[in-house]
């Protein structure tokens, strides 16, 4: 049998992942990913994978190790949306949790592109439509990932200065489920 890869890739929403493997698992290489493509989690290890996206890497602590780790990942990854994108309310609302995730990110030390947020809805809208993971997760009685998608940002932003509003309410609605 083949060791395991000395890496470890995190493919999740929210923050501070990363932190913790890292604190957990100090021999390996942590690595995050930003995923813009449509998939669910089905069960440890087992993931759903709908349609194209793209997906980004980066190393937690910077080392030609850990790029080259990264550039291995990337070398093997292959390759109902719509509704929310289409309803005028609901896009205003999930541009402004975006754009409060953006601020908050970017005052946490994150280097995002300007044009992140208009790219990120146009590719959306290329694709094809699917479910969202957190409704997923909800309808199958699974936990939500509401501690690193949302509490952990919420945490961090008031170290910055970065008031969240929209997403403070947000969780609140999600907690209520």
């Amino acid at each position: 049998m083949d060791p395991p890869p000395p890496w470890i890739l995190l493919l999740q929403n929210g923050l501070g992942g990363e932190e913790r493997i890292a604190a957990a698992a100090p021999q390996a290489v942590v690595l995050g990913g930003v995923c813009h493509i449509a998939c669910s989690r089905l069960g440890p290890a087992h993931v759903c994978h709908d349609a194209h996206g793209l997906l980004r890497l980066a190393p937690l602590q910077d080392s030609t190790e850990a790029r080259l780790a990264c550039a291995a990942v990337a070398d093997d990854w292959g390759l109902r949306t719509l509704e929310l994108l289409s309803n005028p309310a609901l896009r205003q609302r999930l541009l402004t949790v975006m754009e409060e995730v953006v601020a908050a990110a970017t005052a946490d030390g994150a280097q995002l592109e300007e044009a992140l947020l208009p790219t990120f809805l146009s590719k959306t809208e290329a694709m094809v439509s699917d479910t969202p993971s957190l409704q997923l997760d909800a309808e199958a009685g699974r936990p939500l990932e509401l501690e690193a998608i949302y509490r952990e940002p919420l945490r961090r932003a008031p170290r910055h200065g970065v008031a969240m509003p929209e997403t403070t309410r947000l969780l609140k609605e999600l907690e209520a489920l």
